[in-house]
């Protein structure tokens, strides 16, 4: 059964390529961030739910993994036979329920379908062709205790790979729940006067706080959460929440919305959550209605069934499962204006979130302070339990102010761990050698984003003579890259030919650079250029004097991978990485460069 084996090695090389992301957190070709792979790994398909004691979950890719290793091994054992058949059925079934579900949500993984592909095609195969079992064989046995042992081996790595993880939240929070256990300082509502410059200072950041709130308003204890209904990890959270603002009386907790999707959210591009507007509009008509009472038990039920909906009878089935008035709240759902109104609300909401720097759900706030390190074991109540045994006064939330986005964002780079960028002989430079401000790119030269970003670096070198930048070819094109995550530019072309000239005509790189960035330049064009200096090369060959060009072109693109970046451009400021620059699409690594000669 040559066939069968083939395509049990097909699923077998497509699970293990998934489990390897998952343990090592590098990204597949194709799977970077927000591609319908990396969404479907973050979707309730990817995992198998499990008691806590047990780890609480169980990666999919680790299941299909060890069951389709177990039926190779039971049919090289002589697999035949009535209860082999069976299993094979039953994991034949698991497959088609997997793919139907990603198909309903759009979430196609090549890796995915290909494995469960595979498994399908060996349940045909042993449909059309089932055989006995050799004498002696124990299919069924082998293949039990094969999958078994596989599941407990994943699980202990698995174990491991994310007690690694938690070590690192571990230390965030750590930092995070000293930070917000420090007493406040005094705020003022009005900007604070200087006395040596006798001019206002920079206006205080506004306070933050929800329109829903559970517990009392002036409480020593004020939590803010930015959540969307069916973030997994916004769930979770929420749970700790809900149990804090019940069970204690000087906690409160307030609600707001950043759905993943761009009907209700001007910051999200594509809709990541199918249902999350409605969600959203679902819980704020509960408000309406119900006021907070109401709202809250519609938030419960929204995180009960995940934020999902199917039709309008699930959603009358939340409705009625929070203890609603159905039909007020379908009058009031459905109304236009009213709609209209929910949806500024959050808009508002998210609009707010991403002014504080939010960039994934949740987004949580201790008495003004974001809390970090969310992601460990209770996390949410050990910095309650933390602050409420310095015994902080009972308080509203006129001073739980927050910094806005860009002083988060400064914080995150400036408290990122430093990297080895490593040496590349063939990179370009621009800039003093001494310089004390150092910028790496890893870019593509059709990529929108590192236009942007290479704009704004080469700017900062001319106008403050401080900066030396160096650029490194990344080109999102698996041709000639296979570190890439995605195929989404023709861009081999390019990068090689001024990959060619970088080698040979340094000076004149610059001026082509820029050119071919601002799309002045095709890959034509270029390698006239070279050909006239007599280098030619194409992006399977070079056949420069320096030969090497090509070869570093790759390895430098190994580079950025191992930095474990998912997207482009990946800038290194300083032997650290800038993780954002954008505030609601508006750039601000300018800034960030500027913090970084402050240092």
């Amino acid at each position: 059964m040559y066939a069968g084996v083939i395509a049990l090695l097909v699923a077998i090389g497509s699970s293990a390529a998934l489990v390897w992301q998952r343990l090592t957190g590098h990204s597949l070709p194709g799977c970077g961030a927000g591609s319908p792979c990396s969404r479907l790994g973050e979707s309730a398909y990817s995992r198998i739910p499990l008691p806590e004691a047990l780890g609480g979950e169980f990666p999919t890719s680790m299941l299909g993994l060890a069951f389709f290793v177990a039926l190779l091994l039971g049919c090289l054992r002589g697999g035949g036979g009535r209860a082999f058949t069976w299993l094979v059925r039953i994991g034949a079934m698991a497959s088609v329920v997997f793919i139907i579900g990603a198909v309903r949500e759009q979430l196609f993984c090549q890796y995915c379908l290909a494995a469960h592909a595979g498994n399908l095609v060996f349940w045909g195969l042993v449909e059309v062709h089932g055989r006995k079992p050799r004498a002696g064989g124990t299919p069924l046995i082998a293949t039990v205790s094969a999958f078994l042992a596989g599941c407990v081996l994943l699980g202990v790595l698995d174990a491991q790979a994310r007690q690694q993880a938690v070590a690192g939240q571990e230390s965030q929070l750590e930092e995070s729940i000293a930070t917000i256990v420090q007493p406040a300082p005094k705020t003022a509502s009005q900007p604070v006067v200087s006395a040596e410059a006798g001019t206002p200072s920079a206006p205080l950041p506004p306070p933050i706080t929800g329109r829903w709130r559970m517990g009392p308003e002036v409480a020593p204890i004020r939590i803010v959460m930015f959540i969307g209904y069916q973030c997994q990890d916004c769930r979770l959270l929420d749970a700790q929440a809900i149990r804090l603002a019940e069970s204690r009386d000087d906690v409160s907790l307030s609600i707001r919305h950043f759905p993943m999707h761009p009907d209700c959210n001007e910051a999200i591009a594509r809709a990541m959550h199918g249902n999350a507007c409605w969600a959203a509009r679902a819980a704020e008509t509960a408000g309406w209605i119900g006021g907070a009472d109401g709202f809250f038990r519609m938030h419960k039920a929204l995180f009960a069934r995940r934020g999902r909906f199917e039709s309008t009878d699930d959603l009358r089935a939340a409705v009625r499962a929070a203890q609603l008035d159905e039909q007020a709240f379908m009058q009031t759902f459905q109304d236009r204006a009213l709609r209209e109104e929910f949806d500024a609300l959050i808009r508002d909401d998210a609009a707010e979130a991403v002014a504080l720097g939010l960039h994934f759900t949740p987004m949580i706030f201790l008495n003004g302070v974001e809390l970090k390190g969310w992601a460990a074991p209770q996390a949410l109540n050990r910095a309650v339990a933390a602050l409420a045994a310095t015994s902080p006064p009972a308080a509203g939330p006129e001073n739980d102010r927050p910094p806005r986005a860009l002083g988060r964002y400064i914080a995150d780079w400036a408290d990122s761990a430093r990297v080895e960028v490593g040496p590349d002989d063939h990179a370009p430079r621009l800039g003093p050698d001494d310089a004390p401000i150092r910028i790496t790119i890893w870019g593509d030269y059709r990529d929108a984003t590192t236009v942007e970003a290479d704009r704004i670096v080469r700017a900062a070198v001319q106008q403050r003579g401080d900066v030396r930048y160096t650029w490194r070819h990344f080109p999102l094109d698996q041709t000639c890259n296979p570190q890439a995550p995605v195929q989404r530019h023709e861009s081999c072309g390019l990068h090689t030919q001024l990959a060619l000239l970088a080698a040979g005509d340094p000076d004149a790189f610059w001026t082509e650079h820029a050119l071919t960035l601002a799309g002045q330049r095709t890959a034509e064009d270029l390698r006239a250029i070279n050909q006239a200096a007599g280098r030619d090369g194409d992006a399977g060959e070079v056949l420069s004097p320096d030969a090497s060009a090509w070869t570093a072109l790759q390895a430098t693109a190994k580079a950025a991978n191992r930095l474990h970046r998912k997207g482009l451009p990946t800038i290194v400021l300083n032997g650290r990485i800038v993780p954002r620059w954008k505030i609601g699409g508006e750039p601000v690594l300018g800034e960030i460069i500027a913090a970084a000669g402050d240092e």
